[in-house]
Order: structure tokens, then sequence, then C-alpha cells
């Protein structure tokens, strides 16, 4: 028997007023005196004068025992009223949470489990006993041995606090689905040990599989993706952070869910303050938190992190940053190595980098700053302002308007202008930077600026010689070799060598490069010609030679690089960027853009292009093409009645339904915009389009979702309009559209839960 959760323990005296619960004790108590009354009045014993009282007396007695009786009634009615009330308010929250309930006795030994926990599972009510071994023999033998230790500790504790645990359960055809376990003890003995626990299951399926997609996502990343909270009491931890926390900070995301306080342990003393002054200061402004800090690491020593993040205020005064965080140390020795290496350049080496909104900043800056603007090289990449400050306006405002130039067309940024120090007078300066497109269409500069007061007369004689320092000492960090006119590569950075696994000083010719580089014949003779191409253009670019990309072959696979360079008096300088991970990332957040967000299916733009794509395919193929439109049947009734978290979850599952009955690879469902969705069907004519979206009707209505608030049914349906065309020259795909649209609009009228379908003429 279910466990009643509203239980009424008072008598039914307890529910009457006190001066009927004063005549029920009369009634109860004085059932011999009563009697003996009656007797008494029955006999001729009793005075003629006393047989009135007598008899007033007993009809008194009567309607007092009549009272009760029906106030009795009356209070057990109430009583069976409100407990059904209650009880089906129970039902229909179990109902729409889609939870499953179990109770397990300790005393009986039983385990009392919900008919939603038994559907859940695919069993029928009277399929599932009531004992533990019913729910035991269920778990996945990947995880049994772990959840009943987790319960052994959890019982062996004394029961305190909530019980969680997140495993498989099979169901009834033989499959497992993820669930999410919750309990509290609610009964304890006199030595406070637990004897009764009450808990409820989710169906967390979907959820699972969401993660377990992020998480593949997250591994081709080379950092860690975090979601990072400052409570309003100024309690940290972290949301959320991929399994690459454990390269980093070697820490588990468990310990970081918790609280960010090891993390903080980690980080070297001299950066703690810097860093946590940064965190306040970007949920005090909400701007983009950057910081490159150090980490202490157990059994690693010292290493070097650097990331960015942007923040969110929350409702609950909250601040959540969602960002990105990697190992810079190679990144940070390579810094202090180039360092070294331009330490004796008459000039500064930097990089400049301008984002989207204008926001402009140095991620890099050689330490020759100080000769060049008598600034520190930390001081300009903490405030960049402090170096515009020393500028003339003029040379400042024009500097500017070539910058915002080279960023549109991706040409090389050259710049002369003034700069007045304290105590130094004026001095002219001289920037040249080329120009990339990087993630999140920020524009990076790789520059060099050099004092030309002196030298200012010999600019046109100095100018080739500077191009050489400038593209040689720029691109040291990325592959660099020099070819003479004969052909032959007599100079090779370390970074060329690690690209293409060659030994320092091992002896390499070009033809030797091409054949390993480009091992496919024709595509080698392919890149060749194009190589010859771009040389000969670069003659009117004034020896540089443009950037293309190509796929090269190395000892780590086959990468995406863009190799480019200058031609100086018959030796070529070339370049090699290797933008392999730049493009996979770039693929990445291609594909989410074409994600709805909700429900995991294709969003309004892939709809767009795929419908495009295959009406082309269709002209070609002068095959069919079929439309499918479908509607939800009182979806905003839905919403009224179960409100916003509701209609999300009921979006859901309508989508994963109706992903679900396409079992066609080539077939696609996207969420067309609020609660209409669109299915399109290459090479399907109308008789099996309609058959399919029939089939759809029945599988949304058969995901038994309740919706009170339809004329329609009591449960969730949808009303489908089906178009059908061979695409040729005179129609569109927007037409097609909207012959579905009319198609939907007959579906609705005609009842509703029905598909409708129209072929052209």
């Amino acid at each position: 028997m279910a466990p009643s959760f509203w239980s009424e323990s008072a008598s039914s005296s307890r529910q009457l007023p006190l001066a009927w619960r004063w005549l029920a004790r009369v009634v109860l108590w004085l059932p011999g005196a009563a009697l003996a009354l009656w007797l008494w009045i029955a006999s001729d014993a009793l005075p003629v004068a006393w047989r009135p009282i007598a008899w007033a007396l007993a009809a008194l007695y009567v309607a007092a025992v009549v009272a009760l009786v029906i106030t009795g009634t009356m209070a057990y009615r109430r009583r069976a009223e409100r407990a059904a009330t209650l009880e089906g308010r129970w039902q229909a929250i179990l109902h729409a949470t889609h939870l499953g309930i179990w109770d397990w006795d300790e005393r009986l030994h039983t385990m009392y489990y919900s008919p939603s926990w038994k559907r859940m599972l695919g069993y029928a009510e009277h399929e599932i006993g009531t004992g533990l071994q019913e729910w035991m023999s269920r778990l996945h033998p990947d995880e049994r041995d772990q959840v009943l230790v987790g319960v052994r500790r959890y019982y062996r504790g004394g029961g305190s606090g909530v019980y969680e645990s997140v495993h498989r359960m099979r169901r009834k055809d033989g499959s497992y689905q993820w669930v999410e376990l919750r309990g509290y003890a609610i009964e304890r003995d006199a030595r406070n040990r637990p004897l009764r626990f009450v808990g409820v299951q989710a169906d967390i399926t979907a959820r699972r599989a969401l993660e377990e997609r992020l998480d593949r996502l997250a591994e081709n990343v080379p950092g860690l993706l975090f979601q990072y909270r400052r409570d309003a009491d100024g309690h940290d931890r972290f949301l959320y952070c991929t399994d690459k926390v454990r390269q980093i900070y070697g820490l588990t995301p468990e310990q970081l869910r918790r609280s960010a306080e090891p993390l903080a342990k980690r980080v070297h003393p001299d950066d703690l303050g810097p860093l946590l002054h940064s965190i306040a200061e970007s949920a005090r402004t909400l701007g983009v938190w950057q910081l490159a800090y150090r980490v202490v690491l157990p059994g690693r020593g010292e290493r070097w992190i650097s990331g960015m993040a942007r923040p969110q205020r929350l409702d609950d005064g909250a601040t959540v940053w969602h960002g990105y965080l990697h190992d810079a140390t190679e990144e940070r020795q390579l810094r202090e190595r180039l360092d070294r290496l331009v330490q004796d350049v008459p000039g500064m080496l930097y990089q400049l980098r301008m984002e989207p909104g204008g926001r402009q900043w140095l991620p890099y800056v050689s330490r020759n700053s100080q000769a060049v603007y008598g600034l520190t090289a930390e001081r300009m990449r903490e405030d960049p302002a402090a170096m515009f400050a020393l500028m003339e306006p003029d040379d400042l405002y024009s500097g500017q308007r070539k910058l915002e130039a080279s960023a549109r067309a991706l040409t090389e940024w050259v710049h002369e202008f003034r700069i007045k120090l304290p105590g130094g007078g004026e001095r002219w300066l001289s920037t040249r930077a080329q120009p990339q497109r990087i993630a999140g269409d920020a524009v990076l500069w790789n520059g060099y600026v050099q004092d030309v007061t002196a030298i200012k007369q010999q600019e046109l004689r100095l100018q080739e010689s500077e191009r050489v320092l400038n593209h040689l000492m720029r691109e040291m960090p990325i592959g660099l070799c020099m070819v003479n006119a004969a052909g032959q590569i007599y100079f090779r950075n370390r970074r060329f060598d690690e690209y293409f696994g060659y030994a320092p000083g091992e002896t390499l010719t070009r033809e030797r490069w091409w054949r390993e580089a480009f091992p496919d014949p024709g595509y080698r003779a392919e890149v060749a010609m194009q190589w010859q191409m771009v040389k000969a253009d670069a003659l009117a670019r004034g020896g540089e030679v443009a950037q293309h990309e190509y796929a090269l072959w190395t000892p780590n696979g086959q990468r995406a690089m863009a190799i480019g360079g200058v031609a100086l008096s018959g030796h070529l300088l070339v370049t090699f960027i290797d933008q392999t991970e730049q493009r996979a990332q770039s693929d990445q957040l291609r594909r989410m853009a074409y994600v709805d967000g909700l429900t995991g299916i294709a969003n309004r733009r892939q709809f767009d292009l795929t419908l495009k794509a295959e009406w082309s395919r269709g002209q070609r193929s002068h095959q069919p093409l079929a439309l499918l439109m479908v509607d939800i049947d009182r979806f905003k009734d839905f919403n009224d009645v179960y409100g916003h978290q509701q209609s999300d979850d009921c979006l859901r599952a309508v989508a994963g339904a109706l992903q679900a009955g396409l079992s066609r690879p080539h077939d696609v469902v996207a969420r067309y915009g609020g609660e209409e969705f669109a299915c399109v069907l290459p090479v399907s004519g109308l008789s099996g389009a309609l058959h399919i979206a029939r089939a759809l009707c029945d599988r949304v209505q058969a995901l038994a979702i309740a919706h009170s608030g339809s004329s329609v049914a009591s449960v969730v349906t949808v009303s489908i309009g089906v178009a059908v065309e061979v695409p040729g020259a005179t129609g569109s795909p927007e037409q097609l559209v909207a012959r579905a649209d009319a198609c939907l609009y007959r579906a609705k009228t005609a009842g509703r839960n029905r598909a409708v379908g129209d072929a052209a003429p």
C-alpha cells in the first residue's frame, strides 16, 4: 500500500466544536443512565409530575445523538474531500515533474515504488514488488558497487544530510537510462539511527547526453572552459569547468564546484593579490577580466596561467564569469627568450590587439620600451592610454584612422608620429605592423617601433633593412626559413624544425621539403603553381609575399598553415603560421551558431541554409522536396497554465520526438520560431511525407505531456502542414514555406492534432 503523505490523525470528536465535544462525551459515557431514564419513564413508579421532565430529558438525549451523527458525518466527508484534494495535487505534481518516489522502511524491510517510478523504467504497476532487490537488481553493472558503497557510507554516517547519486538503471526493454537519486532520513530510533528513508528519482538521460556532448567538444579545446561564480556574500566557486582543470591546476572539477579556495592555495603568493583585485574590479565594473599569473603545482613547479572571461550580473546579486584559461608557460618562456634576443635591438617589438568594440591593448611589449617611450613594458601592457597620452594629438588621430583602415583591409599599418617625453623633448617614432584576423573577430598587429629622430632623413635607405628586421624578429615565435636565389635553404628557425620534424643542423634541400610537405604529386603541382603566382605578385606589393593557407603534412599529421614572406634582393624569407587549432575552433564556433540553444536541434539559420541547399539540389536532380511545418496546439494556453520552465521542457520533449521520428540521415528538423518547428525531407513525395507527418503527430501525442488548457486533447498535440514540390526554375523555397504554412492553417481549422498536405500543381 502506498504511504500517505498527508494523514489525518485527529479523531472525529476533535474535529467538532467544544460544545459538541461535551455533548459527545455525555452521549458516549452515559448510555446506561439514558437507558435507566427510559425505563423509569416507562414504569408506573415515576410520579406523574416528573414524567414531562423525564420525557424532555429523553428527547434532548435523542437530539444530541442525531446532531452528533450528522456533525461527525459532515466532518468525515470534509476530511475525505480534503485528503482527496491533497492526494490529487500530489499526483499532479508527480506527473508534472516526472519524478519517481521511493520509500524504504528499515523496520519492515520493504521499499515502496510510486507508479511514476515504475513508469520511468517502462514497467506497469504490478510488475515491480516491494523489495529492495527490485532496485538493486536494476543498477548498471559498472556502477552497482559504487552506488551500494555510497548507500552504506550514508547509512553508517547516521543518514545526515541528503543522499545523492547519479547512475544508470535498467529499463524493462533491457536498455539503460541515467537517473538522479535524492533521499532523506525522516524517521530515527532512540539511538538516532535512521529507520525510514524517502526520496525521489529523476530521469536525467537528456541532460546527461548534453553534458557528454559538451565534454566531447571541450576535449578538443587546448585550454580550460569555465563558469566562475562569486555570490553576493563573497563566496567563490566554479559552476562548471572542463576536465582540463586537472592539467592546469592539478585539481578536480568536483573540488572547485564546492569552493574556489583550493585554487587560491595554488596561486603564487606574489600574484594572489593582483588576481583577487582583478576579479573584484571586473565584478565592480562588469568589464572583461584578463590576467596572466603564476601557480605552483605539486611535482611540476611554477607555471604561468593566462585567462580571459566576460562577467554577467545575476538577479540575486551574484556575478558569473564565462571564460577560458590556458597554460601560458611555454608562451611566457618564448616571450622571455625573445626579450633576450631583441634586448640589443634599437627599437621595440610589440603586439597590438583591437577588439570588435574598439578596445585596444598590448598583449606583448619588448623590454626596450623604456628606451623608446620612457615607459616600462608592464606599464604599457596594463595601461595603453599612458602611451597614447605621449603622442601629439594630430599624429594620434591620423594614426588611429590608419589603424582602423588596416583592420578593415588587413593591410600593413605604417605610421610616423611624434611623442613628448618628460625631460626628453620631442621625438620622432616610426612603426610598422602586420595585422591578422584572430578568434572573436579581433585584429592582432605584430609590429616594431623605433626612434627615427636622428635618422629621419635616411628613411629611404633604411627602409629595406627595417623591413627585414621587422619580419625576421616579429615572426620569431613562428616558422621561418631563408631561401637564396639558387633555391637553397640556408636558414631555419627552431619553430620550423619543430613543425616539420627536422633535427637542428640537419641538411635540408628545397626539393626534399616539397616532397615531404606535399606528398601527393597532384596537390604538390597545384601548390607550386600558386606559389609562383604569389611570388610574382610580390613585386607589385613591395616585395611582400601575401599569405595563403595550405594543407601540409608533418610528423603530427596534416596541418593547416598560412605561408607568406618577403622577397629581398633575390632572397626569400618564408613564414609559416600553424592555424590548425584556430581553424578547428572557428569551425566549432560556426557549428554552435547553427544549433538552437533550448532544444539542441537546428536553429532558424541552419533551416534557411538547409532548405536553400536542398532546393538547389532538387533543381539539379529533379527529385521532389517535402517541407513539414509543425505547430504545438494551444501552446500559449500551456504556457499560461504550467509556466515558462515546463513550457521549455515541453519544447525540448517535442523537438526530441520530432528528431527521433526522422529516420533518414539527410532529413532535418529545426526550430522555426517559438513553438513552431520545420522538417525538411529531401526526395520525398506527398504520400510518404504525409505518412511521416501523421507518425510524428502520434509520436508527440504518445509523450503524454499533460495539457489541461487544450481544447484538442488532454495531452500536448501538434498540427502539421505538408507541402511537396519538385524544385524548378519558377518556384522558390519561400513559396514552399508559404504553401506549408497554408496547409498548417488548414490543419488547425480542421480541428488540430492532424496533418494536412498539398502537392504543387
